[in-house]
């Protein structure tokens, strides 16, 4: 039988006060933990005092706070993990991709096998993996909750110098957020020592119900060059978030 994890579901809360107070009078000191891992809600922590410092962008606090619930040695492994999950969140809203992928991966060194463990390395593939457009088009699920580069192959478009402009065309659901758009010789991300950039706009835009365009003034390309375009994107409600992407002539 699977162990239930009581780390988000405080026994208290469901009509189970008797029996927690039976433990209390067992052991007042809860010196093996078992009325912290049966009473910590994970979840109220999060929304009441981790949350609220994210807002402020008090972020050192937030990493206090956490740190300080986490040294607690009645912990279990569930709420160990559920407590990471929080640090990761606060990397999160730091934008600290690199601090956040370590925290998922000391996740599933915790438990591998276990529901958060795996949770948590299917995100890090999320958060990490490369992601390539195929006719401009993106859905939700090429949205990250880090910046990354949405790469489109567009070689062919680009025969000669000049004004051109990449336009987010939004086809529905929540906004993304665009910054620092790029043309490359050759694919960054798989070869980025051969790679060359050819022309980048800097500057961060949010997507909204309409086309934003972002203007590039493209130099001299060699006859027969790959280009690829790349469109670091975030999504704030990505997970119906769809539209396209493409680069034009003015």
């Amino acid at each position: 039988m699977e162990r239930q994890d009581f780390s988000t579901f405080p026994i208290s809360n469901h009509g189970h006060r008797g029996l927690l107070n039976e433990i209390k009078k067992l052991d007042p000191d809860d010196s093996i933990g078992v009325v912290r891992r049966l009473t910590f809600n994970t979840l109220e922590f999060a929304e009441r005092q981790v949350e609220p410092l994210l807002r402020d962008k008090k972020y050192a606090q937030a990493h206090e706070l956490i740190d300080r619930e986490f040294a607690d040695p009645r912990n279990d492994t569930p709420l160990k993990q559920h407590l990471l999950a929080m640090r990761f969140r606060v990397f999160q809203a730091e934008e600290k991709l690199d601090d956040a992928v370590a925290t998922l991966r000391d996740i599933v060194k915790l438990d591998p096998k276990g529901k958060m463990g795996s949770l948590a390395d299917g995100y890090i593939d999320f958060s990490i993996k490369p992601i390539v457009l195929k006719n401009g088009r993106y859905c939700g699920l090429d949205l990250r909750p880090f910046f990354g580069d949405m790469r489109i192959d567009v070689t062919g478009i680009v025969k000669e110098a000049g004004p051109y402009e990449a336009a987010i065309i939004p086809g529905g659901g929540g906004d993304i957020r665009i910054r620092d758009v790029s043309l490359y010789l050759g694919d960054p991300a798989k070869d980025k020592s051969r790679s060359k950039l050819v022309v980048k706009t800097e500057g961060m835009h949010t997507v909204r119900n309409k086309e934003l365009v972002v203007p590039l003034a493209v130099p001299s390309i060699p006859p027969g060059s790959q280009l690829w375009l790349c469109v670091p994107t975030q999504g704030t409600g990505w997970f119906g978030s769809y539209g396209r992407i493409e680069l034009r002539k003015k």
